[in-house]
Formats: C-alpha cells, structure tokens, sequence
C-alpha cells in the first residue's frame, strides 16, 4: 500500500480526478522508522486516514466514493472461504474462472499425483515432530521445520516436470520470519529447487502469487512470546496472514504446531480464530506420520530423511570420518546409546573435540536423573567435552562444519518405536555455516574450551540459557551464560570475560572507574579509551568492587538500583 506522501505527489499530476485502488485488510505502508511523525505520515494509507477502514471494521455505511470490488478470480474457493470468513465479513465472491474444471490444469502439469496433495487445503500439524523454535538477529527460526517444508517441496513436485517456462516460481514458502525464511531459502537452492519454489517473507511476496503456498507458522516450544501468539497484536497479524493466504491459486498448505499455537496463544487471532476454523473444515496431518513424505522409501533415494532404524548406524559413521569437530545437541542422554556408540566417541575425542550440549541432570524428571548423571559420567570418561544448557530444546548435530543433523529426538536419545522418522541429514557446507551463525557455536562453546567453565563467584558451572530483555511481549530472547545458582552471576555472550575476578577488556590494561554520557563506565587505563558500561553483574565481583572509591559506592548503587550488596 503506497504511503500518503507518494499518493500526494501522484494525485498532483492528475487533472480531473484521482483513484486510488487498495486492499486496506491487507499490508500498511511499511515503515522502518520508530519517530512518531514517521509513523504517522509514512506508516498510514490512505483508506486509513480517510476512515473508509475504520468505517469498515465498524460495520458502518461506506461513503458514496467507495466502489467494492467484491468477485475474487485467484484463489481455489476452499481457499477464498478462510479469509471471507476471518477477513473479508463474507464480502467475497468467487468468480467462475476459480470453479471451472481446467481451473487445475497447469497445476496438474506439475505437481505430484500423489493423493496427499489433492486437497486444496492441506495441514500439516508438528505437534508431536519434536521441532523448537530459535531467535536470531531479532525474529524467529525453526530448523526442523524448514527442513520439514522443503521435503514437502520435493514431494510435491513430479517426476519428469517441464522446467518453469515464464520464470515465476510454482511454489511460495512464505514464513513471518526473515531468518526462518532465508534458513529455507538456502535449502531450497541446496536442494537445486530454487525455479520451481522460493521462500521469503510475507512483505517480500506481497503482490505475488503461485499455485501452491506453503504458510510455515515456525513458532514452536520453548519461545512463545511473538506477535502470532500476542492478543494485541491480532490486526497486524490477521492482515499478514490475509497476505500469505491470499498469495495462493490452487493449493494452500499450513504448517505449524497447532497444539503449541492453540495452547499459548490464548486469544490471539491465530490460536482463537485461524486454527479453529481451519481444524473444523480440514483434518491436520501429523507431520511425523505423512505417508508421502516419510513412508515411500522408494522415492527417497536422494532423500535427507533418516529413518529410525538406521539413524545411529548413520550417525557413528559420520563421526567415525569427522576430521575437525563434532558438536552434538541432545536434551536427554541415554546410557545405553552413549556405550553403543563409545568406541567412535572415544577414537573421535583422541583426534578432535567433541563437544555435547544437554540439559542440566537437575532438569531432568526425578527418575531419570541417576540415568542422566549416568550417561554423563560415560561421555566424560570417553573425553568428551560436556556444557549444559538450561530449559534445552535443540536436537542437531554439526560435523566438520559440512554435515548437519536436525532431528526429531536428541542424537543420544533413546529412540522412539512409534517414530518411524529420527530426522534430517544435509551434507552441506553452506548448510552448516549458517546453522552454526545461528546458534553461535564458536561464542557459545568458547569458555569451555580448555577447562569447565565455572562462576567467577561461587565456582558453580555456568550453564548455557535464553532470555528476552525486559518485559516487551515481542522481544526476542538471546543466549547468555548464567551461574547454576540462580541470581549469582550472569555473562551476555558480547560482555569481556573475567580474569583473575576482573573484567577483562581486549587490550588487557587495568580498568578503574569513570563516566561516559554521564553514566558510569568501566574506563581502560592505557589511553584507547576502551570501555564498558557498568551492570549490576559487575559488581557481584570482588575485584571489580575494588576499584570502586568508598566515596562513590552508595551514588552508584543508586544509580543501578541495588540493595543490599555492600563495597
């Protein structure tokens, strides 16, 4: 939607009259701006200002120059049906050209006979699929799940297919998330697909269309705090949804953990209104049980998807031939697998690291801490190197920065005999890069290079967690490393680490105390003027408390707003 500067300077070359012609339930004009006048005169249209959209949410008599367009010639009607009803107030009409029989035939061209993809509504539920969700660079990701549309991709297309004649893709994958939709992206090319699908976000395909959309929602456990699951935020997300949907010709496939959706977002346009409606008129298929994804063997003889039965026969040949590092993800360890596996564990811990993130033994259920406390004893044993990462979720494997596991279960997990698939297997380089950006490993496993890494306080581990900053709804949470004792000590993964019971800055000198923009800072003596804002972290620290003057300490107490805590 143009802003109402641009509608300005068009309407002063009109000589007569001026039309404007917009979809005011879909996209605003975007705005990167957080000013106020930014917002106002940039972030509005002019259906907005004119209040031909709020007339319109209330229901109310539209003005004589109002024309509504209502016959809609893109969308299947089972398509159409979604958003007329939680959009449109029923507005919509479905022109012949939708219904007609040959509606389908340059879909049919192309997409699998497969009988999973004659619906022209498809769910596909990650309830029970084991997939997590990731920050990044302020938004969301969810690996598996971009693993799980990108195979979908792959089934739907035939066999044999003519190759894109008018180069406009066949299919959109169109996630809320940048990261998620770039992780995607990058497999889709991975995968030689990117003709026939791209992935990006709902802004970027504004405008377009396709036959098919596939709507990956990404967010999942353990981060629910988005705008899809946040009730103040139901008008933006009902118009990006309306966006996504509406790209679709023939087909519309939903993914997403509805279950997690329904449960956390409460009021939220998606748990209280998309999912009901879309659950009542179509069946979800469980992701993890998808006949034509994961139970035709026979089509997948390229395929990344490892089955249970051969995952960790898999799995130990790959770190059987890791020439650099291993570094595997597993919320829970299972003694029994850790010792099928011993011999390659051993022999890759002599040559390289191999690191093994987990969750802390306390957080595990009462009975399964012996077995934990267990299986870690083994791994260390066999020299690998253990961290713990606090309410974990992750399930992946790296090695060499060239292969990439995303399962659905912890690689040293017991396995599931119900689950017919354990994951995904990618050997990638650029795959892997990026998966390693996202979660920082080289930051992360850093501290924990030479030694345990442990609180320069009280000694206790630091373990590996999340957490948004503030109470804003839609923060997005970021890694950090916290003492195992709560309220002890924490690290930000950009703060210089402690030495000897100091902050160390980059250059090594002695800090003391001073200010900069009148607030108080950590000032390097070796005249670079290297510094670091003062936190009340910093002062938990004996050494650092010391270079505090007597003098000093109760204004900057006050400043920071601690209590208690004595020079």
């Amino acid at each position: 939607m143009a802003p109402i500067p641009a509608v300005w300077v068009a309407a002063t070359l009109a000589e007569r009259a001026v039309v404007m012609i917009g979809d005011f339930l879909q996209l605003p004009p975007i705005v990167q701006s957080t000013e106020v006048l930014a917002k106002k005169w940039l972030g509005k249209d002019l259906f907005d200002v004119s209040g031909i959209s709020g007339a319109w949410l209330r229901r109310q008599k539209m003005p004589r120059y109002f024309v509504g367009l209502r016959e809609q010639h893109r969308m299947h009607p089972e398509i159409s049906a979604i958003v007329n009803a939680l959009v449109y107030d029923e507005w919509l009409r479905d022109g012949t050209t939708v219904t007609k029989a040959e509606a389908d035939r340059d879909l049919l061209e192309w997409l699998s006979p497969d009988s999973t993809w004659t619906s022209p509504v498809l769910l596909l539920d990650t309830s029970q699929f084991g997939g997590w969700n990731t920050a990044r660079d302020k938004s969301r990701c969810n690996p598996l799940s971009a693993f799980l549309v990108a195979q979908t991709v792959r089934q739907m297309l035939r066999i044999g297919r003519r190759k894109v004649r008018d180069g406009q893709p066949r299919i959109l994958a169109i996630s809320p998330y940048r990261p998620h939709a770039r992780l995607l992206q990058l497999l889709l090319r991975d995968y030689g697909l990117e003709d026939d699908a791209v992935s990006s976000t709902v802004h970027s395909f504004q405008g377009s269309e396709a036959d098919v959309v596939i709507l990956d929602l990404v967010v999942d456990n353990p981060q629910f705090r988005t705008n899809i699951t946040t009730p103040a935020a139901n008008e933006e997300m009902r118009r990006l949804l309306n966006v996504a949907m509406t790209r679709a010709r023939r087909r519309l496939v939903v993914v997403g953990n509805f279950d997690w959706l329904r449960k956390k977002g409460g009021n939220s346009f998606v748990a209280k209104d998309l999912l009901p409606f879309l659950i009542e008129r179509h069946e979800p298929h469980l992701a993890h049980g998808l006949p034509a994804l994961y139970q035709a063997l026979d089509l997948f003889s390229e395929s990344d998807c490892v089955f249970t039965a051969q995952a960790h026969l898999l799995l130990r040949t790959d770190i059987a031939q890791a020439h650099a590092r291993v570094v595997i993800y597993s919320p829970s360890l299972a003694p029994h697998v850790i010792e099928r596996m011993e011999k390659d564990l051993r022999d890759a811990s002599d040559r390289l690291v191999v690191s093994v993130i987990c969750s802390p033994v306390a957080e595990y259920p009462t009975g399964k801490q012996t077995e934990a406390a267990k299986a870690e004893s083994v791994l260390a044993r066999l020299g690998v190197r253990v961290v713990h990462k606090s309410q974990m979720q992750e399930k992946m494997v790296i090695i060499d920065d060239d292969i990439v596991w995303c399962g659905c279960r912890g690689a040293l997990d017991a396995a599931d005999p119900l689950r017919k698939l354990s994951g995904f297997r990618r050997e990638s380089k650029k795959l892997a890069t990026e998966i390693s950006e996202i979660y920082q490993f080289d930051k992360l496993l850093e501290p924990y290079r030479l030694a345990p890494y442990l609180c320069p306080i009280c000694g206790t581990e630091m373990l590996i967690a999340e957490a948004s900053n503030g109470g804003n709804k839609f923060s997005t949470p970021k890694p950090y490393w916290r003492c195992g004792q709560k309220g002890c000590y924490t690290r930000s993964l950009d703060a210089p680490p402690v030495k000897d019971g100091k902050i160390a800055l980059s250059c090594g000198h002695e800090l003391e105390l001073g200010e900069h923009g009148a607030k108080p800072h950590w000032i390097c003596t070796c005249g670079k003027r290297h510094r670091k804002k003062v936190s009340k972290v910093d002062l938990r620290l004996p050494g650092m408390r010391e270079l505090v003057p007597k003098g000093k300490w109760n204004a900057l107490c006050r400043e920071l707003g601690l209590t208690g805590l004595g020079p």
